[in-house]
């Protein structure tokens, strides 16, 4: 839940029973800098309580179940793509923190095969436009034995977060 729908629920629960309308001129005379408008808080009101229509409550509650975990080991959807049980662990979601607010993203490189040009002008795009965090997404390396050349990968790292540093 984002900090503005925790708001919204606050305000939901403390304010029961007044119209969506009201409640959304209370927080925009509260909380003016957090939205556009009274219009804005009463479009999230309603879009919080799943008063937008049908399709709004479908991807609502479909969002509630992936938070709750329900839909992510059902055994039918499992059978019916013919998946495997994966072997992993389940894993923590990272999240960046705020100060890295300047993001390069970068994708598919494959070390050993990419393209000099092409990193090169990226990540001096980044560096020019004060990018604090490099975010690489996709293939770092490529699928040949990268590990003769995995040294190598680590060095050009290192190079990239020194320069960035």
């Amino acid at each position: 839940m984002t900090p503005k729908q925790k708001l919204i629920q606050e305000y939901l629960e403390k304010y029961n029973g007044l119209p969506i309308h009201q409640i959304a001129r209370r927080i925009w005379e509260d909380f003016p800098h957090l939205f556009n408008s009274v219009e804005h808080i009463r479009s999230n009101i309603r879009n919080n309580i799943g008063k937008n229509g049908k399709v709004s409550r479908q991807k609502r509650q479909a969002k509630i179940n992936m938070e709750n975990g329900i839909g992510q080991n059902n055994k039918d959807i499992i059978a019916k793509w013919g998946l495997v049980k994966s072997k992993s662990a389940k894993k923590e979601t990272f999240k960046i923190p705020i100060n890295f607010d300047k993001i390069l993203w970068i994708s598919d490189i494959h070390f050993p095969n990419h393209d000099e040009v092409a990193l090169t002008t990226a990540l001096e795009y980044g560096f020019n436009h004060g990018a604090n965090c490099i975010i690489i997404g996709g293939d770092l390396l490529d699928n040949s034995p990268f590990t003769r050349f995995l040294w190598t990968c680590i060095l050009i790292a290192a190079l990239v977060y020194s320069a960035f540093s």
